[in-house]
């Protein structure tokens, strides 16, 4: 492939008509010699974010930010020899994950509003990297987890103190096997349904179903059980939670639609 250049673009003063200037960023190319290799790109409170490796390492990456109109110096903000995925548009900010490359198996999850004195470590995870991240309400949700918990529900203020599990679900995990596994095989998300947020997680022989919370353990409660979820999002008319579930008790029907307002009664 031939060497391609990641550009940013922005209006040259003036005219609405006027010519725009474009300013290049960086060099990147999938094999050519020299030139590092473009893995993803981001874009967030007015900064573009790209995530590149050298040739022959994609588990050593690289995270800079700059300017979206191309002006002012890159920040280099991630440089720790592992493996950058989840990035999520948080505000103005972004979150992501790195795995570390050190055989640690540890995960980090990190926040930046794309300066270097901006960019903080919240926590770092043992064996569960933080998925599925999504801003509801001022704080953000997903699944994380260690070998005492398994995947569980977790959510963060944007401290390292206010990051925390929210409630283990399914415990007596050991050994990294099992946990409750919040949104997982269906294609959906943490979803804001009023002031509280629905997910699917399974907490034992059931096989799980829709769950809400408001982030507190004593506020997580289970909806319904016996679902299998394959897709959730929240009615813009309605404020409702629409979301498509096989029901284990109802199985000749297969797939269906369902609606909920956050109660088992509303379900």
């Amino acid at each position: 492939l031939a060497v391609a250049s990641l550009l940013a673009v922005a209006p040259a003063a003036g005219a609405a008509t006027a010519t725009p200037t474009v300013t290049k960023i960086a060099d990147t190319s999938y094999n050519a010699p020299g030139q590092d290799v473009l893995s993803q790109s981001y874009s967030a409170g007015g900064r573009i974010y790209t995530v590149t490796y050298a040739q022959g390492d994609y588990q050593r990456q690289t995270l800079r930010s700059v300017k979206a109109d191309g002006s002012g110096a890159v920040s280099v903000l991630s440089t720790q020899g592992g493996y950058i995925g989840n990035a999520t548009r948080v505000g103005d900010e972004l979150w992501f994950t790195v795995q570390l490359n050190d055989g640690s198996n540890a995960q980090r999850l990190v926040r930046t509003d794309g300066t270097v004195a901006g960019t903080t470590t919240l926590r770092t995870f043992q064996g569960y990297a933080p998925q599925n991240l999504r801003a509801v309400g001022g704080k953000v949700y997903f699944a994380a987890g260690d070998a005492t918990t398994g995947q569980e529900p977790w959510v963060s203020d944007g401290t390292a103190d206010g990051t925390r599990m929210i409630k283990d679900l399914f415990p007596g995990v050991t050994n990294y096997t099992g946990g409750s596994y919040p949104n997982s095989g269906g294609g959906h998300d943490f979803t804001a349904v009023g002031d509280k947020v629905a997910f699917s997680a399974s907490d034992g022989p059931d096989g799980g179903g829709l769950f809400m919370t408001d982030g507190t353990a004593a506020g997580t409660t289970k909806v319904r059980g016996n679902l299998y979820l394959n897709g959730m999002a929240s009615s813009p008319r309605s404020g409702e939670l629409l979301f498509v579930a096989y029901d284990r008790a109802d199985t000749a029907a297969g797939y269906q639609l369902f609606r909920s307002d956050g109660t088992t009664a509303g379900t």
